[in-house]
């Protein structure tokens, strides 16, 4: 491409009206016109850069390389895009980044007269490209440390936690009435740290995972697993099933059973009652799945109810983290689906997770 004079009058007409710096320069490099906005930048009148190059108001560096383009341009007969970061000696800004097409300027004969130039000031842009990429940097560093964390919590805590808990049902033969009591309670703070180190081991992940597609998932399946393994874990709490789990795919991923899981296990964990019951139901209106998870516990007081699913809100006056059901409410609101919890007759809460069907 090539910039011929066919009307010069309408030509910088339309030039001084940008906002941009544009710029015509003869054979030998110097100014034979420039519109307002390279003057504004390079603190020079019209006047006083005509006749004059570069190197009249910005660093040499950039300058000698500004002339080192305009050469190959003569020579090639070819535009050529660069970008310079020039620092000026005065006008409205002391450096910048410019975006520049430069273009061979031929006169009413045909003949190469020198080039044209076109600059864009990608300032601000450069700026955002390197703020995103050090927060690029920084999102790579923090999962890095995540990704420690959670294999510290998968493998090496979670490890330890099952060997107490081992070694610990060990010692109920060879203590006496007293003894059990206190060993007991050990097991249920070790039940706790393994809850929790499970709740931590999927949070992470869940943090760490790329966006995974939304898919029918097996409710039945998915909500049995969960309660099967809650059977195992609280044998002292009474996991009952009211009616049948219908047999129906909701919208989820592969980290749904975290969210019964975290359900379940918050019910029988605060669970204080003297018969401990958790009670699991399922039903389907219209296009979406409702599982409800009731308990009778202490129940949870209305001040905290709207704000139960924050991240680290205990909701219960009780010693858990609160982190099982933030990370509900981020799974549940990924499936575009919706968490509540409500007052349980005659004590306790129930938990619903809504979801919709495939």
């Amino acid at each position: 491409m090539a910039v011929q004079s066919s009307d010069p009058v309408l030509f910088e007409r339309i030039v001084r009206q940008l906002d941009d710096p544009v710029m015509l320069q003869g054979l030998d490099g110097q100014f034979e016109f420039v519109n307002g906005a390279l003057s504004d930048y390079a603190g020079l009148s019209a006047e006083e850069l005509i006749g004059a190059d570069e190197f009249a108001f910005m660093d040499e560096e950039t300058a000698t390389t500004i002339a080192e383009i305009k050469s190959e341009v003569l020579e090639r007969e070819e535009p050529i895009r660069y970008e310079v970061s020039p620092e000026f000696e005065g006008g409205k800004q002391a450096k910048a980044d410019f975006s520049t097409f430069r273009y061979p300027y031929y006169d009413d004969e045909g003949d190469l007269a020198g080039t044209i130039a076109i600059c864009r000031d990608v300032t601000d842009l450069k700026s955002r490209e390197q703020e995103l990429r050090e927060r690029q940097r920084r999102t790579r560093r923090d999962r890095d440390r995540l990704e420690l964390l959670n294999e510290v919590v998968r493998h090496d805590i979670r490890n330890d936690m099952q060997l107490v808990a081992g070694r610990a049902a060990m010692l109920e033969d060879h203590l006496d009435e007293a003894g059990l009591e206190h060993l007991h309670e050990v097991q249920r703070s070790t039940r706790k740290a393994i809850d929790l180190t499970e709740t931590a081991r999927d949070l992470t992940e869940t943090l760490l995972r790329d966006e995974e597609p939304i898919r029918p998932v097996p409710l039945r399946a998915r909500l049995h697993e969960e309660i099967d393994d809650l059977r195992s874990q609280h044998e002292g709490v009474d996991v009952a099933v009211d009616g049948e789990i219908p047999a129906i795919d909701v919208l989820a991923d592969d980290m749904l059973g975290a969210v019964f899981h975290n359900l379940l296990h918050n019910a029988a964990v605060h669970n204080d009652a003297d018969e401990p019951t958790v009670t699991v139901s399922a039903d389907v209106v219209d296009d979406a799945a409702t599982v409800s998870v009731a308990d009778n516990g202490p129940g949870i007081p209305d001040r905290h109810k709207s704000e139960i699913f924050g991240k680290g809100e205990k909701g219960l006056d009780s010693d858990g983290t609160g982190l099982g059901l933030y990370l509900v409410e981020m799974l549940v609101d990924h499936y575009d689906g919706e968490v509540e919890v409500r007052d349980n007759e005659p004590t306790g809460a129930v938990f619903e997770v809504r979801l919709p069907t495939a």
